[in-house]
């Protein structure tokens, strides 16, 4: 008989010490008998697999490295280094896999972001370029700036109104409204204000169109105002700017007219309160009713996809409808130009997707099997 070999393992170095055994050594060793470390299992590799050029759909495991020598008495052979070979994982910009979950999908949930309208030229007013004038954005959507200088709160959501009523939908917009009309499962939840079928479409943080009264108790609304500019004082947020040149509202040097509380439109109802944006500011409610419907639409299944669009979804309580949607098992598909940066990678799990490229890019492509091809004139045309 062949005399086999004991190994031990020193977990200090990570390495295995291989050592002669007697040649009475039995098939069933006492218990003071270390036995050979287990083989690792051994994995497949894609048949283009190059070790020097990995595909960016792998990663590569840290394991500890098998002995270095060859065994010192015995036949047992060290096992193969297996630190360099990838484990495979489902690609997370894999179009044609996302096109498979797609045509599979029958409730779909979207999470649309300021990103979203990027490419039709609305501001997004977070991160670097966050400031109007002077002004934090994020700090002038408050009941604290309104109530100690509305003419200048105006003067933003004026101009806010403006660019949006002077934009036009890109291809994004374009294809969630196609998606909508395709799928009567869809629903779309927005942080903004888009072009988007009404019945299937949830705001989120309200409209800029719509306004309501500023004073406590008082639950005076009227939607759908589209007048521009609001009212007279606030003229100078509704103009363009000189060709080849910035908008002097947007220089924070230009000097411009302050608007006195009492040139404001007050509230017709209470006669009291200051008429101000529909729009939910930091540190206020969403909507109850709204919040509601939405809850009652996901408890009415499984979600089977959800789209987070154009948003770093920071925000709560939107932000928290991406973990909901995951407990209801839906697959998450995030189209944001961060969505691949190094610091947005680690969120994705399993089974998930990310394409990190603006969503008028993308959109289309990557809805197409459900709404056909895009065409010149801006509608989708099925095969």
């Amino acid at each position: 008989m062949t005399p086999c070999s004991a190994s031990s393992f020193s977990p200090a170095d990570q390495t295995i010490t291989l050592a002669p055994l007697p040649s009475h050594f039995c098939p069933h060793p006492p218990s003071h008998v270390a036995l050979p470390a287990p083989r690792p299992p051994v994995l497949p590799l894609p048949s283009s697999l190059s070790l020097t050029t990995p595909p960016a759909n792998f990663y590569w495991p840290v394991r500890p490295l098998a002995a270095s020598g060859p065994p010192t008495g015995g036949h047992i052979a060290d096992p193969p280094d297996f630190s360099i070979l990838p484990l495979p994982m489902a690609p997370h910009n894999d179009v044609e896999s996302f096109h498979e979950v797609l045509r599979s999908s029958r409730r779909v949930l979207a999470l649309c972001g300021a990103g979203l309208s990027a490419s039709s030229g609305l501001p997004t007013f977070r991160g670097a370029g966050g400031y109007w004038r002077s002004h934090d954005a994020t700090k002038l959507g408050t009941m604290r700036a309104f109530k100690t200088d509305p003419g200048m709160v105006w003067l933003f959501y004026g101009y806010r109104r403006h660019t949006c009523l002077r934009a036009r939908p890109n291809p994004a917009h374009r294809a969630l409204a196609a998606l909508a009309r395709e799928n009567q499962d869809f629903l779309c939840l927005t942080q903004n204000v888009d072009s988007h079928p009404p019945e299937q479409l949830r705001t989120l943080h309200g409209s800029l169109f719509d306004i309501k009264c500023s004073a406590d108790g008082c639950d005076w609304v009227q939607h759908d105002n589209f007048d521009d500019p609001f009212c007279p004082p606030l003229a100078p947020a509704s103009e363009d700017p000189p060709p080849g040149r910035p908008l002097p509202l947007l220089d924070p040097y230009h000097r411009i007219k302050h608007i006195p509380e009492e040139e404001l439109p007050t509230c017709p109802k209470c006669k009291d309160g200051l008429q101000r944006p529909g729009v939910v500011w930091f540190g206020e409610e969403l909507d109850e009713d709204m919040m509601k419907g939405i809850n009652e639409w996901m408890n009415d299944g499984k979600v089977d996809l959800m789209l987070v669009v154009g948003t770093s979804a920071q925000v709560w309580p939107a932000a928290g409808y991406i973990s909901r949607a995951k407990l209801h098992g839906a697959r998450i598909a995030t189209i944001n130009p961060e969505a691949e940066d190094e610091t947005e990678l680690y969120k994705i799990q399993p089974g998930d997707f990310a394409f990190g490229r603006d969503a008028a890019e993308s959109l289309p492509l990557l809805l197409e099997p459900v709404i056909g091809t895009m065409q010149g004139n801006g509608e989708f045309k099925k095969g």
